[in-house]
């Protein structure tokens, strides 16, 4: 059944697993893989009612009881989508319903929709920041990583000074195969961050492939302060050393 659904032929393995499933009721790598293909399809209702029933035989597997209730969060998420769609539908939906429907298409797999929407909303003008890190921030879950770029680089049109951002866009960057300008992000980041920017590239093992490179350790490489002179004979007496004692003089 596996090799029937890895070729699209989901009829033929939905026969296959059946099978499989008449011949051993209790094999859990049938029921699972069938269900699993169900969830795939976007038939959720089949995939919840045949892990029931599975638990019905097998009630003490707790892999079952899990796959379990993430069909349910699924078919949650699936419920509160056709409401999202709804309003939307009906010209009512804020930008917070765009984002909130946008998350629920990523949630439950609806890669093409979440996609759209989410494009539609980047062509918003006067996009506040916060939804913009929003984007970037499902963007980078999708594996979407020129969009994470994209979405990184308005933030930062509204916030140049935030290093957070400008690490994320170095390591889209670097996700996206623009190895050449990652540095510059990494760069900016440290001129702005300082040694709290260093401190954080050094513990992100996101950038561990970069962590043998000369140029990635001369940057998060810590400064050290010269210490101060305890001695220091500058004063605001005009540079002269002050002695402690009133100067004295004729009238």
């Amino acid at each position: 059944g596996s090799l029937y659904a890895a070729r699209g032929l989901t009829a033929e393995a939905e026969y296959a697993f059946k099978q499989s499933q008449k011949m051993c009721e209790y094999s859990p790598e049938a029921n699972f893989r069938l269900a699993d293909m169900y969830m795939k399809l976007h038939r959720f209702q089949e995939a919840r009612t045949l892990i029931e029933n599975y638990l019905a035989i097998d009630k003490y597997n707790d892999s079952a009881k899990a796959f379990l209730a993430g069909v349910e969060g699924v078919i949650r998420d699936d419920m509160r989508r056709r409401d999202l769609e709804n309003v939307m539908n009906q010209s009512l939906g804020t930008m917070n319903t765009a984002l909130e429907l946008a998350a629920t298409y990523q949630r439950i797999g609806m890669d093409e929709e979440f996609l759209k929407l989410a494009s539609a909303i980047s062509s918003t003008t006067n996009l506040p920041p916060a939804v913009c890190i929003t984007l970037a921030q499902m963007y980078g879950q999708a594996q979407q990583w020129e969009l994470f770029v994209g979405a990184a680089r308005r933030c930062l049109a509204a916030d140049q000074g935030n290093w957070r951002i400008w690490i994320d866009l170095a390591f889209g960057r670097l996700r996206a195969g623009k190895t050449d300008e990652v540095f510059g992000a990494l760069k900016r980041a440290v001129d702005i961050g300082g040694e709290q920017a260093r401190a954080m590239l050094r513990e992100d093992k996101r950038f561990r492939l970069l962590h043998s490179s000369p140029l990635f350790l001369s940057l998060v490489t810590p400064r050290e302060e010269p210490p101060l002179r305890r001695d220091n004979p500058w004063s605001r007496t005009g540079g002269r050393r002050y002695s402690g004692r009133p100067r004295t003089g004729h009238c």
